[in-house]
């Protein structure tokens, strides 16, 4: 499977750094399949909350995690164009998640596909 980071960004705040990694890989997204728990098992942590969205016409769904560390990880994972998947981590502090979510949706609300 070939794997090719695309974008990581930090940001030091008050209440601890926010993170946004990006990268694609091969593969397709299956919706029936029940990935969330997973993913949360994956981070160490306990599913907070799941929802399928629309990424400007791609199927995609967002899985958030309350991760050890007091951390709140959205994770997304989206059929990108081409056959890839696209994966997108958004690493907050659990403490300040309800100031940087509502951000994270408007980029996910916002979002073209190049």
């Amino acid at each position: 499977m070939s794997q090719d980071a695309l974008a990581a960004l930090s940001a030091p705040r008050s209440s601890g750094k926010a993170e946004l990694v990006v990268w694609q890989e091969d593969g397709t997204f299956n919706a029936a399949t029940d990935f969330e728990n997973g993913i949360a098992s994956l981070y160490g942590g306990r599913l907070a909350l799941s929802r399928y969205v629309d990424l400007d016409g791609r199927q995609a769904a967002v899985v958030d995690v309350d991760a050890p560390g007091g951390r709140r990880i959205s994770r997304l994972v989206a059929a990108a164009p081409r056959g890839l998947l696209l994966h997108a981590e958004f690493d907050v502090p659990r403490s300040a998640a309800g100031g940087y979510l509502p951000h994270w949706d408007t980029v996910l609300a916002s979002w073209q596909w190049l």
